[in-house]
Parts: structure tokens; sequence; C-alpha cells
């Protein structure tokens, strides 16, 4: 009996402890999706207050933010360095800033109020048309995850 309660008791404790462990923040993480998506929006959780989504803007083209859970209707993208923006930010992946090289294809990014920085990698991405017309053919975007202080500043 005594050696069931032992066993038990071992049995509680490396419970606790993976679970303890699963809580905690991941080190860094990676999401990758093909541009041409259908998708609204895909969403990986960073840790158990953050969350990796990637929103559709209509027409294959993506908005990366990183949102605090849970997430109120608007939620605020922590990825801005301020919610006084306007215009393009390299948080977009929109095929006119993709053919223009308006953004370099790898962007690091500062998760606001939190110790992660993001980086978005863009690969073999591809777009036709002109002006207004541009569309994407093809591509993957990667976005990748890191647990510590952002030394960037913001940009890219």
């Amino acid at each position: 009996m005594r050696e069931i309660l032992i066993n038990s008791g071992l049995a509680i404790s490396l419970l606790a402890c993976l679970q303890t462990a699963s809580a905690s923040d991941a080190l860094q993480g990676m999401l990758t999706i093909d541009v041409m998506d259908p998708r609204s929006e895909v969403t990986q959780n960073i840790n158990d207050r953050l969350l990796l989504r990637l929103k559709s803007e209509g027409d294959h083209e993506w908005e990366i933010q990183v949102i605090k859970r849970p997430s109120a209707e608007f939620p605020e993208n922590l990825l801005y360095h301020s919610d006084q923006w306007h215009g393009p930010y390299p948080t977009q992946v929109f095929a006119w800033h993709v053919s223009s090289q308006y953004f370099p294809n790898e962007r690091w990014l500062c998760v606001r109020e939190h110790p992660y920085e993001v980086m978005v990698r863009l690969k073999d991405v591809e777009t036709h048309g002109v002006g207004q017309d541009i569309y994407f053919v093809r591509g993957k975007i990667e976005v990748e995850w890191f647990q510590r202080q952002c030394k960037r500043g913001f940009g890219y």
C-alpha cells in the first residue's frame, strides 16, 4: 500500500511538472502558409497570452498580427509600434509591396510590451500584373517568433 502511495505521489508530481512546462512560454515557433491560401485567417498560439494571426485582406493579401488572448472584437496588433500608424507597414504582405520591393522579403518586428521578436520571411514569391492589377501567383509566408528582448526597435 505504501509503495502505491509513493508511486502515485511521484506520478502526480511528474504530471504537475509537465503541466507547468506546457503552460510556460514557447522560446520559439514557426507558422508557414501559401500566399494563395483560401482561409480568411490562420492562427497559432505563441503562448497562453499571445496569438499569432495571419489575416487575409482579400485577394490573397495578408496582415501579420500578434494579438493578446483572449482577443477583443477589434484587437490591437502588437507588431505596430504605435496605434497611431497610417500607411503601409512591414506587417502587410501585399502584392504591390512585393513587386515594388517596398519592404524586404525578410522583416524583423518587435512585439510591443512583450519580450518577443517576429521574423516574417517571404519565400519564392511571384507576382503578375501592373499598377492596381498586381496579384500573387505563388509563394510562401513564413513567420517565426523568438522569445527574447527586441533589440532592433520597430521596423525591418
